[in-house]
């Protein structure tokens, strides 16, 4: 989609300019960016807002830039035997049937379902990471709470450009951290309503 391609452009370019605070006050440039978006975008931009839930994290696991781990896993590449493969594709799952197939009526994940019926689910979700740069949880206690404060700031207005061009129905607040992840999205969206 153009729109999106545009946004990851300009934000690549943001990073590159922009750059973000390091843990000695500096303002360091980057090249690097982790993509996200839409699993399957054929699917996102098809299904009806109703239908459509946008997982929002704080940040990618990895740090190599090069990897949409979650669409990964929804293509069936990573290790299926990883128990944390298994527990996050179970996890956003679950979340996702909960929402649009019981209702909201959240019980225990039904063992019926079997890897590859998560994996078809993820195929029908939007994956946000706040911070593209990724690698912040390596960092310990105020300093990551630091870096991804500054880090919202300086690219609220592409957060919410993102989240306007997915324009979800639900939005997911993913995590456990010193500062909730829909504190960020909150801070984001102050202008909007969702």
């Amino acid at each position: 989609m153009l729109e999106m391609d545009n946004l990851k452009k300009d934000w690549k370019t943001a990073h590159r300019e922009k750059g973000y605070i390091n843990a000695e006050g500096q303002v360091v440039t980057s090249t690097k960016f982790i993509e996200d978006g839409a699993i399957c975008e054929s699917k996102w931009f098809k299904l009806p807002k109703e239908k459509r839930i946008l997982f929002i994290a704080r940040e990618a696991r990895n740090d190599d830039g090069k990897k949409f781990w979650l669409r990964d896993i929804a293509d069936g590449i990573n290790n299926p035997n990883d128990i944390n493969y298994r527990k996050y594709l179970r996890y956003i799952g679950h979340i996702y049937d909960c929402l649009l197939n019981q209702n909201g009526k959240v019980n225990t994940i039904n063992p019926e379902k079997d890897d590859d019926s998560y994996k078809e689910m993820l195929k029908n979700i939007a994956y946000m990471n706040l911070n593209k740069l990724g690698g912040v949880e390596a960092r310990m206690g105020k300093e990551s709470i630091k870096f991804l404060d500054d880090y919202v700031e300086r690219y609220s207005e592409f957060i919410l450009r993102e989240i306007d061009i997915l324009n979800p129905e639900y939005i997911v607040c993913l995590g456990k951290f010193k500062k909730w992840t829909g504190e960020y999205v909150e801070y984001c969206l102050k202008e909007k309503e969702y």
